[in-house]
């Protein structure tokens, strides 16, 4: 080879296109499929010039090898990954190996190729930074069993406020709960059940009610907590607890129980 040789660089990406587009820094960038449904890559490449174009821009550039069989022609590839859901589920995240990128140089009387592969790695996505408020005890009233003489008969114990509190950089959420019986797991009634004591009552029971509802439990049992705003803030329940009777024949005595309660984010 002598002279001046116009050489045409293209670098496309190996990728799938998905069809969708992301504007990063007043650019508009292709959105490329990776293994995860929900993360995408986009980017471009800078030639011998150092101007970034995004993947699918042809351009020539002008070069003038020496009279030899070799010569380099410098590439500077950049990809981001990206998501465009907002909610992913918190947890690790493993990006397959693939092909990145494919490069061909092509010239009058021949053509040159080569590619670039992604190495698989992981990441983690972490959930939201919220904390969840609520009262380690409640210290019940006293009540009389002649304030429940019938079976399905209730009286409150108790109110309490369940508040939520999420960090500035958190996105819209719905939130929901559930809970679960301290003394019971496998519990899916809305009935707590008691904890063994000296002078445990019987016949009557403890119930949490939201609203005008009792709460059953169980993992299964999801309710809706509230919605936290963009950008994070607080909101919160009011809850209360009653006493239900539960046979015809009852015993007055000590009533303890405990829920623990789990949120989800949607």
């Amino acid at each position: 080879m002598s002279g001046s040789y116009l050489l045409r660089n293209e670098i496309t990406p190996a990728g799938n296109d998905s069809g969708k587009t992301q504007l990063f820094e007043g650019v508009s960038y292709k959105l490329y499929t990776t293994s995860e449904r929900d993360v995408f890559y986009f980017g471009g490449v800078a030639g011998p010039d150092g101007v970034l174009r995004p993947f699918g821009t042809s351009y020539s550039h002008a070069i003038y090898p020496p009279v030899i069989t070799e010569f380099k022609l410098p590439a500077t590839v950049r990809i981001k990954f990206y998501s465009p859901s907002k909610s992913m589920t918190p947890g690790v995240y493993t990006i397959n190996s693939a092909g990145l990128v494919k490069g061909k140089i092509t010239s009058v009387g021949f053509v040159a190729e080569s590619g670039m592969n992604l190495s698989a790695f992981s990441f983690i996505v972490n959930g939201p930074s919220c904390t969840l408020a609520i009262p380690a005890e409640l210290k019940l009233k006293s009540v009389n069993l002649s304030a429940i003489p019938m079976p399905g008969d209730s009286n409150e114990a108790a109110s309490f406020q369940l508040g939520l509190t999420c960090a500035g950089s958190t996105p819209a959420y719905q939130v929901s709960y559930s809970m679960s019986d301290v003394n019971d797991s496998a519990n899916q009634s809305s009935t707590l059940t008691l904890a063994d004591a000296a002078k445990k009552a019987s016949g009557v029971s403890l119930q949490v009610v939201d609203g005008m509802t009792p709460v059953k439990f169980g993992s299964t049992s999801i309710r809706l907590f509230g919605s936290m705003p963009n950008g994070g803030g607080m909101i919160s329940k009011a809850m209360n607890v009653r006493y239900i009777r539960t046979s015809t024949v009852a015993r007055p005595g000590s009533v303890r129980a405990g829920v623990t309660v789990t949120l989800s984010y949607k």
